[in-house]
């Protein structure tokens, strides 16, 4: 048997805590999405502000187009020597995978 931080109850069973949830019913944080044209920096500066290690590219919350994180500030644009001023699109990564709000997790 193990243990985990907040122990269970002797009532509990470990499969109680498995697939119980809705993606909907997790608290979630408001997204911060970029207009594709925004330099690098400023995206770069929101993050670190806002302390996010992923936003999201495109012309609004429905309409998503890519997402950069901080890997893709490291490797696109610091390891390169590319200028931050370049706008966000150039860099943002395009292969978005999600899952449904009904899904359990």
């Amino acid at each position: 048997m193990f243990t985990y931080a907040g122990q269970m109850a002797a009532s509990e069973n470990l499969s109680d805590h498995f697939y119980t949830k809705k993606v909907a019913d997790l608290h979630h944080r408001r997204l911060l999405v970029f207009h594709p044209k925004t330099p690098v920096s400023g995206v770069a500066a929101a993050m670190a502000e806002e302390k996010m290690s992923c936003v999201f590219v495109g012309l609004g919350e429905d309409d998503i187009q890519g997402y950069v994180t901080d890997i893709t500030l490291r490797d696109k644009v610091l390891a390169k020597g590319i200028s931050a001023e370049i706008e966000v699109a150039e860099i943002m990564d395009t292969v978005i995978v999600f899952i449904l709000r009904q899904a359990f997790l």
